[in-house]
């Protein structure tokens, strides 16, 4: 099964001074939405969201996966899920938790679902 790709979500109290800090480590800018108070930002090959006041907590967000079929492993191996939009095309989110309580999201728009 193809989880799709990871990326990381920070719930960050100040994005501009966030923006200042990641840059200043060699992050550069993939989309920015200061009005709407998020980021997204890359270094190589990974992806970080920087979002203020969009979400509750950090999250593992993975991307591009089918994400209904990803639902049904998860209910197949009876991990409790939050926040199921599922979609016919593949696409949609849900939220779960590991053991630890860090959570897992997925997450995948129609043009970004992965073959």
């Amino acid at each position: 099964m193809n989880l799709g790709h990871i990326e990381y979500c920070l719930n960050v109290k100040n994005l501009e001074k966030s923006l200042a800090f990641y840059r200043s480590l060699g992050f550069e800018d993939e989309y920015i939405q200061i009005d709407r108070k998020y980021a997204i930002l890359k270094y190589r090959n990974s992806i970080l969201g920087l979002f203020q006041g969009h979400i509750s907590e950090n999250l593992i967000n993975f991307r591009g996966g089918n994400v209904p079929e990803i639902y049904q492993f998860m209910i197949n191996l009876e991990i409790p899920t939050e926040n199921k939009v599922l979609n016919e095309d593949g696409s949609g989110e849900f939220l779960i938790h590991d053991p630890d309580g860090n959570g897992v999201y997925f997450d995948t728009s129609p043009k970004e679902l992965e073959k």
